[in-house]
């Protein structure tokens, strides 16, 4: 009897487990779908615009268990750089994460939420520092 509750709760589990995204691997920003969700006011002079979306499609995040390593190549003005942080998984739905990262810079963690389009395509939300949404990064999967 009780190798069978075993076996049930294997099985449920592992249902459970079905659809939930998982976010390992490297991901790439994907400028032109980012670019469609994000649109600039009109009144954006054309070299403001130019650094704006030339932000985007180069990035790339890589995701352990624990770290994200996030990169961007050298290009136009833009330094090239390379962070490394903690992240934690705080909430799992069948297409959403909701993650807890460090910022090392200000030495606290902040959220984020991944929304994920498909296994391979996710979308986080673009905002300013005073909480502005500019629309939306979305990234798909390399690896």
């Amino acid at each position: 009897m009780k190798l069978l509750q075993i076996v049930s709760l294997i099985c449920m589990l592992s249902s459970c487990a079905e659809g939930v995204p998982s976010v390992i691997g490297t991901w790439k920003s994907n400028q032109l779908l980012t670019l469609q969700h994000s649109p600039l006011d009109s009144s954006v002079d054309e070299t403001t615009r130019s650094k704006f979306e030339n932000l985007f499609g180069r990035m790339t995040i890589t995701y352990s268990r624990t770290q994200a390593t996030s990169r961007m190549d050298a290009d136009e003005g833009i330094e090239a750089w390379e962070s490394v942080s903690e992240y934690r998984i705080l909430i799992q739905t069948k297409d959403k994460l909701l993650i807890e990262w460090l910022d090392r810079r200000k030495g606290e963690w902040k959220k984020e939420t991944l929304h994920f389009v498909n296994p391979d395509r996710y979308w986080i939300m673009l905002e300013l520092p005073d909480g502005t949404v500019l629309g939306r990064e979305y990234f798909d999967r390399q690896s």
